[in-house]
C-alpha cells in the first residue's frame, strides 16, 4: 500500500515538472491488492499486474482512471476534455504586401567626348598659266603634230587623225597665250604655223605670220617669212580649173565607170568608198582634199591637178573592217576657195 502511495506522489510530482495543468495523479488502487492463500496470516500470493501498452502519442490534460479487477490490475487513460484538432488560424486580415520601390534603371553616363576640330584646308592658290606656258604647249603639240600629219601623206606611216587634234590644239593654246598678251610674237608664229599646216583659215594665218615675222629675231623670224610669203603666193593664185560635184561609189572600173554608186551605204559590210568628181580645164592647182566625219576633220591630203586630168578622186578606206557609221563629207580646196563637196552616209 505504501508503494502505491509514493508512486502517485511519483506522477504528480512528475506533471508538476513537465508543467501539465490538468494533469492529477491516480486514485490509489482498492485492495486486495495482494490475496491470502493460506488459512494463516502472512501466506499472500503475488498477484502481477497486466501491464498496459503505452499510449503512442500522449496527449496533454489527461485523468489517469485505474481500474481494479480481481486479480489483475488496468489502468486506462481517458482523456478528461476532448481536445480538438488544431487549425490553421485564418487571419482576420490580411497585409498587403508593401511594393518594392521600382527600380529606375540606371544607366552609365557616356563620357562626353569633345569633337575634334575641323581643320580648315590651306588652300594654296595655283598660280594662274602665264602666256608663256600656253605658248610652251603650243610649240610641242605643233611639232608632234606635224611630223603625224605630213608622214601620213607622205609615206603613209604617220596618224592622220591624232595629228590633226594635236594641231587644232596647239591653235587653242596660241589663242588663250594671245588673250593674256595679245600680240605676243611667239603665239603668233605658233598659231599661224598650226593653220598652215592645217591648210584652213588661210587668211587668219597670214595675219598671225605677220605679227610672228614683226616681233621675232633671227631663225625663228625667217621661218615665219617663208611661211608668210608661201600662203601670200598660195591664196593670190589663178584658179583655172573647175569641178563638178563628187560621185560616191565603192569602186571604179577601168574604163572610169562607178561601181555600186550611191549616197548611203550598207554598215557593216562597206570597206571602201571612193569620190570622184569631174574636172574642167585644170592648169596645175594643188586642191586640198578633206574628209570629214560627223563634222569633225579627220584627214586631209594635197593633190595637184595635171592639166589633161578629166577626173580627180579620192577614196576612203576603213580603218578597222568596216567604215564607221555615220555621216561622211568631201571638200575641195585651192587655197582659201572651196571648190566642191558632196557626203554620204553608212547605214
Amino acid at each position: 500500500m505504501g508503494k502505491l502511495i509514493w508512486l502517485s506522489y511519483a506522477v504528480l510530482i512528475l506533471c508538476l515538472f513537465l508543467g501539465m495543468s490538468g494533469c492529477t495523479p491516480a486514485a490509489a488502487p482498492t485492495p486486495p491488492y495482494y490475496r491470502r492463500v493460506g488459512p494463516w496470516e502472512g501466506e499472500m500470493e503475488v498477484v502481477t499486474p497486466t501491464p498496459v501498452p503505452p499510449a503512442s502519442t500522449p496527449t496533454p490534460a489527461h485523468t489517469l482512471t485505474p481500474e481494479m479487477v480481481e486479480g489483475t490490475k488496468i489502468v486506462e487513460v481517458v482523456p478528461s476534455v476532448p481536445v480538438p484538432p488544431t487549425s490553421t488560424p485564418t487571419p482576420t486580415h490580411t497585409p498587403t504586401p508593401t511594393p518594392e520601390p521600382e527600380k529606375v534603371a540606371t544607366s552609365t553616363p557616356t563620357p562626353t567626348v569633345p569633337p575634334t576640330p575641323t581643320l580648315t584646308p590651306t588652300l594654296t592658290a595655283t598660280p594662274a598659266p602665264k602666256a608663256e606656258d600656253y605658248v610652251e604647249e603650243c610649240h610641242a603639240h605643233l611639232e608632234q603634230g606635224k611630223v603625224l600629219l605630213v608622214g601620213h601623206g607622205e609615206t603613209g606611216e604617220g596618224d592622220c587623225r591624232e595629228g590633226i587634234r594635236l594641231l587644232q590644239l596647239a591653235i587653242e593654246q596660241a589663242t588663250a597665250a594671245l588673250e593674256l598678251e595679245p600680240g605676243d610674237a611667239e603665239a603668233c608664229f605658233c598659231r599661224g604655223m598650226s593653220r598652215r599646216w592645217l591648210e584652213e583659215e588661210l587668211n587668219e594665218a597670214i595675219q598671225d605670220l605677220e605679227c610672228a615675222v614683226e616681233g621675232l629675231e633671227g631663225a625663228r623670224q625667217d621661218e615665219a617669212q617663208a611661211a608668210l610669203e608661201e600662203l601670200r603666193e598660195k591664196v593670190a593664185a589663178p584658179i583655172c580649173v573647175s569641178m563638178g560635184l563628187p560621185v560616191f561609189a565603192e569602186g571604179w572600173t577601168e574604163d572610169g565607170q562607178p561601181v555600186n554608186p550611191g549616197t548611203t551605204f550598207p554598215a557593216n559590210s562597206t570597206r571602201e568608198v571612193w569620190a570622184q568628181w569631174s574636172l574642167a580645164n585644170p592648169c596645175g592647182e594643188v586642191a586640198v582634199v578633206k574628209w570629214y566625219h560627223d563634222g569633225e576633220l579627220a584627214c586631209q591630203h594635197d593633190t595637184e591637178l595635171e592639166d589633161w586630168w578629166e577626173w580627180a578622186g579620192s577614196g576612203w578606206t576603213a580603218d578597222e573592217e568596216w567604215i564607221e557609221l555615220g555621216q561622211w563629207c568631201v571638200s575641195v580646196t585651192i587655197g582659201a576657195t572651196l571648190m566642191t563637196e558632196g557626203c554620204f552616209s553608212i547605214e
